[in-house]
């Protein structure tokens, strides 16, 4: 199956990969692309960053414990959210692997596997 970020080529103008960058960078942190730290905090704390970017989610309200359900994302942000999940870790996620996220655990939880298959 095609990974997302395939299948929506330019339809996103993700302009922001180098403000992306620029923020990773002023914090210390990894480059969209390259290996972040593989601590859960360090991951669920990148997520929290995306979703406020993709959803305008406050990332102090979220935990790996919070359902994504009760963020009320609309499915185009969680599209959006699933590319920039892409980018910032490297981590292909299709159609299917989307919708079957209970919360923001089992993001970390595949990001992790995907490190480890590596």
């Amino acid at each position: 199956m095609a990974q997302l970020g395939e299948l929506l080529g330019d339809r996103f103008n993700f302009d922001d990969k180098q403000e992306l960058g620029d923020a990773a960078a002023d914090r210390g942190e990894s480059q969209p692309g390259e290996q972040p730290a593989e601590s859960r905090e360090a991951i669920v704390s990148e997520i929290s960053r995306i979703l406020n970017k993709t959803a305008d989610i406050d990332p102090d309200s979220l935990s790996e414990s919070t359902a994504l359900k009760d963020l009320a994302i609309s499915s185009l942000s969680l599209i959006e959210t699933a590319v920039r999940l892409e980018e910032a870790f490297g981590v292909g996620v299709d159609e299917r692997e989307v919708n079957s996220f209970n919360n923001i655990g089992d993001i970390v939880d595949l990001v992790l596997a995907s490190k480890e298959g590596k």
